[in-house]
């Protein structure tokens, strides 16, 4: 891989979706083995493109926690890990963001990957140019291109990063040249979403509800409800309303509350039938779904529109089934908002949509989320560089 990034873009393409994969996926961990990536019909240029862009984007995503300087690359190839944290959340980022690039993620077996391992890194890269547009690579696959993962209920989501062992051996990282290395951004459009009490709005008690006045004051009223398997508290659902470009909070541009969510640890306005309903008074603007139970959705997210005195419903969220549904019915929102005709009488479903990239989190494993059969933004894709011909392949 010889060629130079200048910068980094965060507007992102995929090329392909792969079908849904038949064993679950951990997107908080690292791939194990003797990996790299492949993407039927690629060329080397365009694996090179999206490789060295997704080697800055977790450079930069991906801060030591002891404090060393960057240059994690030649660190975690020479095993001279002086951060296990940080090696692992690195490799982990590049692996979700090559899958949401649309590659998929190949192993090869012990002996192969072994002696590749072993070779110089530019016979590596040539070998990997080689498979990297193959029809049938070699290896297993290990992890498919991105199929919407997160919706589907089995799917591991675990957030403690495992410490980079001798286990993980990407050939793709291995063969990444020094100088290409050096010429790597260090820096990336990113920001670092605080949790403090000031940005957060939590939901409202029941008793608060019935008398919550908004028709005047400016602000919104969304609703949602959650049904969730009694013993997984591991939907979370965490949304920010955007600023006025991706690395700008909202907070620090009016000083109104941006964010709201992470329910499993916030009140409740209403329980009924298994379902936990909650009522929110927000400022208006446009609300994006920031996290997944700590899953950053940068690559790729939905989000909706609220306008000042509008009563906006999100739908009913159901995590019991294998894949999760998203009920809009607002008759069913009415029918548990007992007690509160002040809300159940002007609510409305509301519009979502399906955005592309944007600014990615510190220390956040990284990945994309969209809701079927809702609309997408205009010029909308995933993965890096524009949705045109002119994209390298």
């Amino acid at each position: 891989m010889r060629t130079l990034f200048a910068c980094l873009v965060v507007s992102l393409t995929i090329a392909t979706v792969a079908v849904a994969q038949a064993e679950p996926v951990n997107l908080s961990q690292a791939v194990e083995g003797y990996i790299y990536f492949n993407r039927p019909g690629a060329t080397p240029i365009g694996y090179h493109s999206d490789f060295g862009r997704c080697v800055a984007l977790a450079e930069s995503i991906s801060p030591s926690t002891s404090g060393s300087t960057p240059g994690l690359v030649g660190s975690i190839v020479s095993g001279m890990i002086a951060d296990a944290e940080r090696s692992a959340t690195f490799q982990t980022q590049i692996d979700n963001c090559m899958t949401v690039n649309g590659w998929t993620i190949m192993r090869l077996g012990e002996a192969q990957g072994a002696a590749l391992w072993h070779a110089d890194p530019m016979a590596i890269e040539q070998q990997l140019d080689a498979w990297v547009g193959e029809d049938h690579p070699p290896g297993d696959v290990a992890r498919p291109a991105f199929a919407n993962d997160i919706v589907k209920y089995g799917s591991v989501i675990d957030f403690r990063f495992k410490e980079f062992g001798q286990s993980m051996h990407s050939l793709s990282l291995k063969a990444l040249d020094p100088k290409t290395q050096a010429s790597l951004p260090v820096s990336l459009y990113y920001i670092n979403a605080d949790a403090w009490s000031k940005f957060i709005v939590k939901p409202l008690k029941a008793a608060d509800a019935a008398r919550v006045a908004f028709a005047n004051s400016g602000d919104a009223i969304v609703v949602l409800t959650i049904v969730e398997p009694a013993v997984d508290c591991r939907i979370c659902f965490v949304f920010q309303r955007l600023g006025s470009a991706p690395t700008v909070r909202a907070w620090n541009e009016d000083r109104r509350p941006d964010i709201f969510g992470d329910f499993a640890y916030s009140p409740t306005t209403l329980v009924a039938n298994g379902a936990k309903t909650y009522v929110l008074k927000i400022p208006p603007g446009r609300w994006r779904a920031l996290r997944f139970s700590g899953l950053g959705l940068c690559f790729g997210a939905p989000a909706f529109d609220v306008g000042p005195g509008e009563v906006v419903y999100l739908g009913r969220f159901d995590f019991s089934a294998p894949t999760m549904r998203l009920d809009m019915n607002v008759e069913h929102a009415k029918s548990e908002l007992v007690g509160l005709q002040n809300i159940s009488g002007p609510i409305k479903p509301a519009t979502w949509t399906n955005l592309g990239a944007t600014a990615c989190e510190i220390l956040q494993p990284n990945y994309a989320l969209q809701f079927d059969n809702v609309a997408f933004e205009p010029g909308y894709h995933l993965g890096f560089g524009p949705a045109d011909t002119s994209h390298p392949q």
